[in-house]
């Protein structure tokens, strides 16, 4: 009887441990490229940005933004360009 009761309590035991595991997930990093505009500057409110990935670049790590009312750099999310940063891209 004492070996069922740890058999019971063994069972119960590893249940409950792949019962909260299945509810956790592992954190994924993601890595997120950013890209800029080859063909001109688009302005911040712009609703239809041109999504033709060959007018596209990646951002250099030495890159950065000076002050304006444009789109920076963008960010490809469900397939699409969308605005990240404000402002006029320089290399």
């Amino acid at each position: 009887m004492k070996n069922l009761h740890k058999l019971v309590l063994g069972l119960l035991v590893g249940a409950m441990a792949i019962g909260f595991s299945a509810f956790t997930n592992a954190h994924s990093t993601k890595l997120l490229t950013s890209y800029y505009y080859n063909a001109g500057e688009q302005p911040w409110n712009d609703p239809t940005l041109d999504q033709t990935p060959s007018h596209y670049s990646t951002v250099g790590g030495s890159s950065g933004c000076n002050s304006s009312s444009n789109i920076c750099t963008y960010n490809i999310v469900s397939g699409k360009f969308v605005q990240s940063t404000e402002g006029t891209y320089h290399p």
